[in-house]
């Protein structure tokens, strides 16, 4: 007696095979740890998936998001080197935009001529922001193709990105949390026992890009008053300076728990004189307590 294969069954939701297990493919690559590789490997399996001539993932790489640097590129089937481009090399809705921007033909006109994308003949974009999670943009993530991308199938397409853009969104955000918690370790352990208190201040700065970030102490003995252990302002680094807490947002951290006022802050406390002399309009703060849970400053 001859046996026989059983028939495949068809397809769920009508549609073919193939996509169906690029998404499957695609749900598995996502789910592994992260690590170097991890970038290289989603890139990788989205070109195959959609498929795409090039698939590439980019952060910005200053405040005006106005570059981008990449962290894995797959282009015609092989890994290439990474490198830097000017958000407008692409359509400023991919760049700049907030939601999935496709481009089924056409896209050749509006790249910059001298270019990557422009010299690759890529004419067909889908493109997706990545997002950190408090919903700010952390750069893109993009396939591009001679010919429509996903063969034109937008839904597709677009559930391929958003997949792997929110497991790279991800992986950036723990990659610089690791980074800045090596950051201030290391320069807690470098510094001398004098210092460290300066460069943290100098660190916290940095990795928040803010124009101000200082320590201060509570002074038992001065009830409404705290004391500068070391304050960054302006690129100088200052220690010893005390100032009143009351009508500042400095009031509602101390011995409480963590604010942050994003915008408006001489709106919210008039009487916080360091606000209005140097237009401050936003705050973030933190409360410092002893084991005892007493306050200690912020």
């Amino acid at each position: 007696m001859s046996r026989h294969a059983p028939p495949r069954p068809p397809a769920s939701g009508g549609q073919s095979a193939s996509p169906v297990q690029a998404l499957r493919r695609l749900a598995l690559a996502a789910g592994q740890p992260g690590g170097t590789d991890l970038f290289a490997g989603l890139v990788r399996e989205l070109a195959t998936g959609l498929p795409a001539a090039m698939v590439l993932v980019a952060v910005f790489t200053d405040d005006a998001r106005t570059a981008l640097r990449t962290l894995a590129v797959r282009l015609d089937c092989c890994i290439a080197e990474n490198f830097e481009f000017p958000a407008v090399a692409l359509p400023a809705a991919a760049t700049q935009g907030r939601t999935h921007h496709f481009v089924a033909r056409g896209l050749m006109p509006r790249l910059a001529p001298d270019g990557l994308f422009a010299s690759s003949r890529m004419d067909s974009l889908s493109a997706v922001p990545l997002m950190d999670s408090d919903g700010e943009p952390l750069g893109l993530l993009a396939a591009l193709d001679r010919k429509p991308v996903a063969g034109g199938d937008v839904d597709h397409a677009q559930a391929m990105l958003s997949i792997v853009a929110a497991r790279m969104a991800s992986e950036i955000e723990r990659q610089r949390t690791d980074e800045a918690l090596r950051a201030v370790a290391l320069a807690v352990s470098a510094s001398p026992s004098g210092t460290v208190f300066d460069e943290l201040v100098r660190l916290l700065a940095t990795l928040l890009h803010v124009e101000a970030a200082f320590i201060a102490r509570f002074d038992p003995g001065e009830p409404c008053t705290l004391r500068m252990l070391a304050m960054y302002f302006d690129g100088e680094v200052t220690q010893g300076v005390s100032y009143p807490v009351t009508g500042t947002p400095c009031e509602t951290v101390l011995g409480q728990r963590f604010r942050a006022y994003p915008a408006g802050l001489q709106a919210l406390f008039p009487n916080d004189a360091d606000a209005v002399t140097h237009c401050l309009d936003s705050y973030a703060g933190h409360p410092l307590v002893a084991l005892d849970g007493s306050a200690l400053g912020i």
